[in-house]
């Protein structure tokens, strides 16, 4: 009889549990709620409405999530395993489809399929892409995810610990999906392999920052929602130095020479190249020394450079001695001064005050000091 209630609870055991593993199985990929009944250092242990053990893994919550015993969770059913006869639910909260279920729950078109989410891209507890497309020309799919003052994606951003989301407008077009994936950044041009899936951008030295993003989170999850590399170039303009802002570093007869050789090219062939070492070569107003020899024109250079920077060397120490001779003047005087301000308080005559004079009755310790001393006043006064 013993044995038999044993088999026939065996067996009831079994069936709950496969129950709750069929169960689970039809729920993944939903969301489900439930209360955190402890926390340990790999994983938290979640107690659903019907008193089930959920796990969610170290591995599968966002960095920035805190959990006490008691507190509601909302997560994503990743998986369900089957060990040693025991159901394993475990679930997930930085998976893509838990954005996209959350989207769901908070977007009323995206429920009812007016609005599809085409791509998720996230790096969880800090940023987030959502690519959307609307089949109805006059629903707005951004403006409908976000809502009226970002009511309805607010709601999303505080659940997933204030991680930033952008919603971008899907289209097939690859330099426009490009241009709306960077976003707050403004492109000026875009060149696209479409062989070998990379996109080189070209932006304003002020836009490159924003188009990186912090730490290059922003560059890197475009490169994962448009599924091209993208490399990021600046925008450089060249402009144009008088050679006459050299004029205290180099002798006046190098940049004439630079100058008629720079004329002289102009009327030949155009505007030299940047960085032409031919356009250097004086024609005219060579010393002796210089004359037909560029080594000898290098080394006055040189000797030029190094006469200016020599005294502008001797200028900064010379500068730099009479300040420190302003300095000590004024530390002597202030030291001057301190002194005889003390020297004057050490002069002041000390105000004399005369000593209190204490009662030789009181001068005695203890209470009968007093009627003793008056003892003594009235024999003396008695006496003849």
């Amino acid at each position: 009889m013993l044995s038999l209630r044993q088999n026939l609870a065996s067996r009831i055991l079994d069936l709950e549990k496969a129950s709750l593993y069929e169960k689970y199985s039809e729920k993944v990929g939903e969301i489900v709620t439930g209360e955190v009944y402890q926390v340990w250092k790999k994983e938290v242990l979640i107690l659903d409405d019907e008193e089930n053990e959920l796990i969610l893994p170290k591995a599968e919550q966002i960095p920035n999530d805190f959990y006490r015993k008691g507190d509601t969770i909302k997560a994503i059913v990743k998986s369900v395993e089957m060990n040693n006869n025991q159901p394993r639910i475990i679930l997930s909260r930085t998976a893509n489809q838990f954005l996209e279920r959350l989207f769901e729950q908070e977007v009323p078109e995206i429920f009812d399929g007016l609005i599809t989410i085409k791509k998720i891209v996230r790096i969880p507890g800090e940023r987030a892409k959502v690519a959307v497309e609307s089949y109805d020309e006059r629903i707005d799919p951004v403006g409908a995810c976000v809502g009226m003052k970002g009511s309805r994606i607010y709601s999303i951003v505080k659940e997933l610990r204030n991680e930033n989301i952008d919603v971008v407008n899907y289209t097939a077009n690859p330099s426009l999906m490009i241009q709306r994936a960077l976003n707050p950044a403004k492109i000026s041009s875009i060149t696209i392999d479409e062989e070998k899936m990379t996109a080189s951008v070209y932006l304003k030295p002020d836009q490159v920052s924003l188009a990186i993003g912090k730490g290059g989170l922003n560059i890197r999850l475009s490169k994962m929602l448009t599924g091209y590399d993208i490399d990021v170039y600046r925008e450089v303009e060249e402009e144009d130095v008088a050679l006459t802002e050299f004029a205290d570093e180099i002798d006046g007869w190098v940049i004439d020479a630079l100058k008629s050789r720079l004329r002289h090219g102009q009327e030949r062939a155009g505007t030299p190249r940047r960085g032409d070492r031919r356009a250097c070569r004086p024609r005219t107003g060579a010393g002796a020394e210089g004359r037909g020899d560029p080594e000898g024109r290098i080394r006055i250079v040189n000797k030029a450079r190094k006469e200016k920077r020599q005294d502008m060397g001797n200028e900064r120490k010379l500068r730099l001695i009479q300040v420190a001779k302003e300095f000590k003047v004024g530390l002597n005087t202030v030291t001057t001064s301190c002194r005889r301000r003390a020297s004057r308080a050490t002069d002041r005559p000390t105000r004399w005050s005369m000593p209190r004079l204490t009662p030789f009755w009181r001068r005695s310790s203890g209470r009968t000091a007093a009627p003793q001393a008056m003892h003594v006043i009235r024999s003396a006064n008695a006496s003849p």
